[in-house]
């Protein structure tokens, strides 16, 4: 069976660092906003300015595109650490209705007498970020805590620095909230890996799904670029080949149904093997280790949940259902004999934490 590939995903295709495509795309608005363009290219040209990140933060918050403001921001601060940062921050973070986070931020901004009763009152509010969390699609919640999860594991208690690549709209942010943390994406904020970011300056540079929408040729060429900007580990997490024939037969029912662009360029590029990372790290003579993620049937439903509420108009039941399942349901996802994706860890430097199924 023949399946059409848009020409524009083909495109994409052919260029390293792609924006990869979004199941949460931008607002159609600001696609062609001349006034972002303008900002895009200014961080271009100076990735680490703190002022440019900043500015561009504002654009989104004037927009209500909290999310990526938020990302933005804190991009900033791992940057330049400034008050007009910090009460940006804590506004776009009381906009989007994370109180809690709210909280901590403007607590940096008063004298340390009134800090201790703020941070009291944040405490009982913690809740309510969590809510918030629990209205992003169950697929991505899943995948963004499974990170977060990981990461906290291997730096216990310890200040980090991440580097999030491919991150969408910076939304792993959410889940990491002490971390100082630096989004690199292009549709968003202009920044790809290969900028002029200072190398071995991160603890973890994470890409999540972020694989398997580099051509295979390419590869190993990412790997390194984000192998170069780490000091700690590179995580890797996204699908994998294992079953290839069933892989296969379930994107192009996906693509067949839903038209989903992800979908098309999973049948185009082929997914990564693990075995390939695997001999790219002995290549490099750097430790590994492979864990399991998600659950592959319970995705696989989610799609087409998610896809046919859209159709009938049932967004709002789908959103109760979401956020259930992302409460209750979500820690419970991941099946090892069927996994939807996997955790794939590059130790750059340091000691590897070993947990998880080592392959």
């Amino acid at each position: 069976m023949n399946i059409r590939i848009p020409s524009r995903i083909k495109r994409a295709a052919k260029i390293l660092f792609t924006p990869i495509p979004r199941s949460y795309p931008l607002p159609a608005f600001l696609e062609e906003d001349s006034s972002r363009e303008s900002l895009l290219q200014r961080i271009k040209t100076t990735p680490a300015s703190g002022a440019a990140h900043r500015e561009l933060g504002d654009y989104y918050a004037k927009r209500d595109v909290f999310v990526s403001a938020i990302a933005e921001y804190r991009t900033a601060l791992a940057f330049a650490r400034t008050t007009t940062t910090v009460r940006s921050l804590a506004n776009a973070y009381r906009a989007g209705g994370y109180s809690a986070l709210a909280a901590e931020a403007t607590a940096c901004l008063i004298p340390p007498q009134f800090v201790a009763a703020t941070a009291t009152k944040s405490a009982t509010v913690g809740s309510d970020d969590e809510i918030v969390l629990h209205s992003l699609d169950a697929t991505r919640y899943q995948r963004l805590r499974a990170t977060a999860t990981r990461i906290k594991e291997l730096y216990r208690g310890k200040t980090l620095r991440v580097l999030d690549v491919g991150g969408g709209d910076g939304a792993l942010c959410l889940f990491l909230p002490e971390a100082e943390y630096v989004l690199a994406e292009p549709t968003t904020n202009g920044l790809t890996c290969d900028m002029a970011l200072p190398e071995t300056s991160f603890d973890v540079v994470v890409a999540c799904h972020v694989l398997e929408h580099i051509p295979a040729d390419a590869r190993d060429g990412f790997l390194s670029q984000l192998c170069r900007k780490s000091r700690g580990q590179v995580l890797i997490l996204g699908p994998f080949a294992v079953k290839a024939d069933d892989d296969e037969l379930a994107h192009r029912l996906v693509y067949e149904i839903t038209k989903a662009g992800w979908a098309a360029e999973h049948i185009a590029s082929e997914l990564p093997t693990i075995e390939s990372v695997k001999a790219f790290a002995e290549r490099k003579g750097l430790p590994v280790t492979v864990t399991a993620n998600g659950n592959a049937a319970a995705v696989f439903w989610m799609i087409f949940a998610s896809y046919f509420a859209g159709m009938s108009g049932l967004g709002p039941e789908l959103d109760r259902i979401t956020r259930f399942f992302n409460a209750h349901l979500s820690h419970q996802m991941t099946n090892p004999l069927q996994p939807n994706d996997f955790i794939v860890e590059l130790c750059v430097g340091g000691t590897l934490v070993q947990e998880g199924t080592v392959r």
